[in-house]
């Protein structure tokens, strides 16, 4: 039961916005809505758990709102119970949208609170309870009512779910751990959407939460929420990708294992839309953009602080990395694997007249890190200037004679199982990337060392050659390529050092 907010409910909404009326839940009352641009909205004579619109009085009839995206603030009125699934008070959609209540229960003999409300696509849900002067929990159930998630306690004396739930509707039931008790006690509920499109014409862009066993939605996988203020990283694919891939769905499981948050971007539905039919993406790379600004925004409302934001891009998914980092002014670190050849002639921007070019990965991150094959017949496909760019950058040089055919784009793909090994054998990790000593910008595009006259003209530009072995078996879904060594300059003189064997 609900405690009584007068003949009139408050709505605060953070910025104007616009407002559709059936999407409004409440009582008989009448609601009266501010918008930060001094507008004033009266909704009148609206029925509770009713679709039906409402009867909308504006100062400015130019003027419109939509509940979708905004905050508010719902009371509920006492003569209407809501004490099992078939009273339920309904909330509405909740995908991008907080809704705050106070409520009360255990007094007048009602030990049960019933809340419905819908995520119009997979979400992620931040349920908060708190002001209750006795223990009281909550849980999440299915549209037939069955047990999803239930609520734990922290140290501040509230119950909380962080939870990612995909389209559908949900109950939220609340209710006192004694019997025979009563408390006043409020609610928030919190819904960030994680999956939507990234401007007119695309299809759906995903973010997913990954564990040691796989993403969301997978078997194994986890449907633990996404948590603000938490070490995070992102792996983002490249083109003609998804997170799924192998080489990129093993890497975000392997990274999950460091107690960090890992988070997948998922644009195939972009990258493998079949936009460019040659072997260079150009029409592919224009919407890095779009998906970077999307990325920025979702990363942002979930609460993800860029000072705790790691990025690891593979091939055009580098540049997404470097271009969301740059739109939050510089990440905590970028891992660019074999980034896409040639960055100099991709036009990012699909949405901004002329061209806008890739970012330098150490312009926009505070540590960055690339991996790229040498140059060759099997590098063709990565782009060995911009790999450079990082603060330490290394060339791959992929033991050819051990397989019998190597393509440019299995050497590709094979960079991120290369990094994998590397985070899998402990040769670094991803909560600081620290490498062994070593002397920078020693070796060229092809792995060879300077000599005495490249170091009076023409220093190298990466710090180090790391040789990769064919151990595995094309389509297993493993990894098929192990580090085998990483050579590196360790002193001013040239010494040279092979180490990770």
């Amino acid at each position: 039961m609900g405690k009584s907010s007068g003949l009139s409910d408050r709505i605060a909404f953070d910025k104007s916005v616009n407002i559709s009326t059936n999407s409004i839940v409440g009582s008989n009352s009448s609601l009266r809505i501010s918008s930060s641009d001094s507008n004033v909205f009266h909704i009148n004579n609206y029925l509770p758990n009713s679709s039906s619109s409402s009867a909308i009085e504006n100062a400015n009839p130019e003027k419109s709102l939509s509940l979708s995206s905004v905050n508010y603030n719902f009371y509920q009125e006492p003569n209407i119970p809501h004490s099992n699934l078939e009273t339920a008070v309904d909330w509405g959609n909740v995908s991008d949208r907080t809704v705050s209540i106070s409520d009360t229960i255990g007094f007048n003999g009602n030990s049960l609170d019933f809340f419905r409300f819908s995520v119009n696509n997979r979400s992620n849900i931040n349920l908060l309870l708190n002001g209750f002067s006795t223990d009281v929990d909550f849980d999440i159930l299915d549209n037939d009512g069955k047990f999803i998630a239930r609520s734990t306690p922290s140290i501040t004396s509230s119950e909380s779910i962080i939870r990612i739930l995909e389209a559908g509707n949900y109950y939220i039931k609340v209710y006192p751990q004694l019997p025979a008790t009563s408390t006043n006690y409020n609610f928030t509920l919190t819904g960030i959407n994680i999956s939507s499109i990234v401007r007119p014409g695309s299809k759906n862009v995903n973010i997913w939460r990954y564990n040691k066993d796989g993403r969301t939605a997978s078997p194994g996988g986890t449907y633990e929420g996404i948590e603000s203020n938490r070490e995070t990283v992102v792996v983002i694919h490249g083109w003609n990708n998804n997170d799924e891939t192998p080489s990129i769905y093993n890497l975000a499981k392997k990274a999950s294992e460091e107690g960090i948050q890992v988070l997948a971007l998922d644009w195939g539905s972009i990258s493998s839309a079949n936009l460019d039919w040659g072997v260079v993406p150009f029409k592919t790379a224009q919407w890095i953009a779009p998906v970077a600004r999307w990325t920025k925004d979702r990363l942002s409302k979930l609460g993800i602080n860029p000072e705790n934001l790691s990025f690891i891009g593979h091939s055009l998914g580098g540049y997404v990395s470097s271009e969301t980092a740059y739109l939050f002014n510089r990440v905590k670190r970028i891992v660019a694997l074999d980034p896409a050849y040639p960055a100099n002639n991709y036009d990012t921007d699909i949405d901004t007249p002329g061209t806008q070019h890739p970012h330098n990965f150490r312009d926009v991150s505070l540590k960055s890190l690339a991996f790229v094959v040498k140059d060759g017949i099997n590098g063709l496909a990565g782009d060995n200037n911009r790999a450079s760019s990082a603060d330490n950058s290394f060339v791959i040089d992929f033991n050819r004679n051990q397989k019998n055919f190597l393509n440019p784009v299995e050497a590709h793909g094979g960079v991120a199982e290369i990094f994998t090994d590397a985070l899998s054998r402990g040769f670094m990790n991803l909560t600081n990337l620290n490498l062994p000593n070593h002397e920078k910008n020693w070796y060229d595009y092809n792995g060879d060392k300077d000599n005495f006259f490249d170091r009076k003209l023409n220093l190298g530009q990466y710090e180090g050659v790391i040789y990769a072995s064919w151990v595995g078996e094309s389509g297993s879904g493993k990894s098929n390529w192990r580090i085998s060594g990483l050579k590196q300059v360790v002193d001013p003189s040239g010494k040279e050092e092979v180490i990770w064997n």
